[in-house]
């Protein structure tokens, strides 16, 4: 447990083993860490006032307590770059260390544990998004917010949501945008700004949606826990950027404004969790214009049973 001035923040650490190392320290955002074997399991929401003692109280006749010593751990994750670990402060009923997040039993099963990136990014930083990978089938959101008022869902601006039934849904500011795919624990996710300023969301190095949100910065990633036991993991920093080719008679189409569809170069898919109706698609990066040396767009169906149109188009208003 945590106690501050008397007040218990609650059980974070179900059980523990003797000469297990604990530490209560300030972070380099100033703000006090509770910290068990180098894992961080709550940052208070109380600002410390110097000068800080070591202070102790111990109840039973037998309760020992050794190596009480000094420390000076360096939380400062140093600049920002592209596949560097995430840093979290702001952890609340999780444990996080290197890149990981892991709920602690303690909170059950209910949206009420979480943290959030010690740093954030702007437009023109080196990195653009996150990417992690879900180790089990339960229930968290990871994305990009502006701020972090609270350990819930609806604190999060641009969530992924892969989902204990197996499929994937987005959740923007509480919003429920769609369920779109199907994943198995050890899948890959992004949350990123693409090159046009638009949140796209990222399973397995395939786009499915792009969100019609305008991102407002400085964005950090935020993370939501419902499941005791969810774990995520490899929570790394990107930064995706791509060349579109000139148009060019024989290369390939890019994509953007996806929305239902499974979006890699010269290739769309609909996955089965999308369902049968007229409501998934995506339009080109680029456009013709006459006199260009392309004057069409050529595709081949890898299937001659399902309901599908391709073709040209004035503007992109829907799916």
């Amino acid at each position: 447990s945590v106690y501050e001035k008397g007040s218990h923040r609650g059980v974070f650490v179900n059980s523990y083993n003797a000469n297990d190392k604990f530490e209560v320290r300030v972070s380099y955002l100033g703000k006090v860490q509770y910290v068990r074997n180098g894992v961080v399991f709550y940052t208070s929401k109380q600002a410390p006032k110097y000068p800080l003692s070591v202070d102790s109280s111990l109840h039973d006749p037998s309760a020992v307590v050794h190596s009480v010593k000094w420390e000076s751990v360096n939380t400062n994750p140093g600049a920002l770059k592209a596949g560097a670990a995430v840093t979290f402060t702001n952890v609340v009923g999780v444990h996080a260390a290197g890149g990981k997040l892991v709920k602690s039993a303690s909170h059950g099963s209910k949206w009420n544990a979480g943290a959030v990136s010690a740093q954030s990014f702007r437009a023109k930083d080196p990195v653009n998004g996150v990417s992690f990978r879900t180790d089990n089938k339960k229930y968290v959101m990871v994305g990009l917010s502006h701020g972090d008022s609270s350990q819930s869902y609806k604190d999060i601006d641009f969530a992924m949501y892969p989902r204990r039934d197996g499929y994937v849904s987005v959740y923007e500011k509480g919003s429920h945008r769609g369920v779109f795919d199907q994943f198995d624990a050890g899948d890959s996710f992004e949350v990123r700004v693409n090159a046009h300023g638009q949140v796209e969301y990222v399973h397995n190095g395939k786009v499915f949606y792009t969100s019609k949100q305008s991102p407002r910065y400085p964005l950090s990633v935020d993370v939501s826990f419902h499941d005791a036991g969810a774990s995520v993991s490899k929570i790394q920093w990107i930064k995706y950027s791509r060349t579109v080719p000139k148009l060019a008679s024989g290369s390939a189409v890019f994509w953007k404004n996806v929305n239902g569809v499974l979006a890699s170069t010269g290739e769309l898919s609909r996955p089965y969790a999308r369902g049968n109706s007229w409501n998934g698609g995506a339009v080109s990066e680029r456009a013709l214009k006459k006199g260009d040396k392309v004057n069409g767009v050529s595709f081949r169906p890898r299937q001659n049973n399902a309901y599908l149109m391709v073709g040209l188009s004035h503007g992109d208003s829907h799916q």
